[in-house]
């Protein structure tokens, strides 16, 4: 990676970085200096943002599911909506999917496979609800910490048209 030296500054992502060369001294510094700085946590409005987003994807992924666009529905909410939530839940610094094999632990992983599908309706939407689920109790976590509060009830009524229509799309 390529910084300026004005843009070098102790960080938790520096954390465990190994220092090839560093004639100066400067990066080893900040290297040094990054240790035991904890990660950045979530502003209130990041946390409230991304639950309003969350149910947004969710509709989003659901109506590709109806519609047969099953590649589309894939990945998509896993990517920009759990692993911020699971980070944040474990209070590590947000990776994305790097390295999340050996940072969750064996509950958060399981329940994470679950949300992981076959190019299948009936798999994704089960993976979306498996997906609803994780966040759901995620969510409680990171709002319990925090100590913000949050209206469930466009959540429920979003789940409850999702059901009304998958199970209308079945009996067809």
């Amino acid at each position: 990676m390529y910084l300026k030296e004005s843009d070098l500054k102790p960080a938790p992502n520096w954390v465990g970085c190994l220092v090839l060369k560093d004639l100066s001294g400067r990066v080893g510094a900040v290297v040094a200096r990054s240790q035991g700085l904890a990660p950045p946590q979530p502003t209130t409005e990041e946390l409230l943002d991304l639950n309003q987003k969350f149910w947004t994807w969710c509709w989003y992924v659901f109506g590709k599911i109806e519609r047969g666009e099953l590649w589309e529905a894939l990945d998509a909410i896993r990517s920009i909506a759990l692993t911020p939530v699971l980070d944040w839940a474990a209070e590590r610094p947000h990776e994305g999917y790097l390295r999340l094999e050996r940072k969750t632990d064996p509950e958060a992983a399981s329940s994470l496979m679950a949300t992981v599908a076959l190019v299948q309706s009936e798999a994704l939407y089960a993976a979306l609800q498996a997906e609803m689920v994780l966040f759901r109790s995620l969510r409680a976590m990171v709002f319990e910490r925090y100590g913000l509060t949050f209206d469930p009830r466009p959540d429920e009524m979003l789940e409850s048209e999702m059901r009304r229509r998958w199970t209308t799309q079945e009996a067809q």
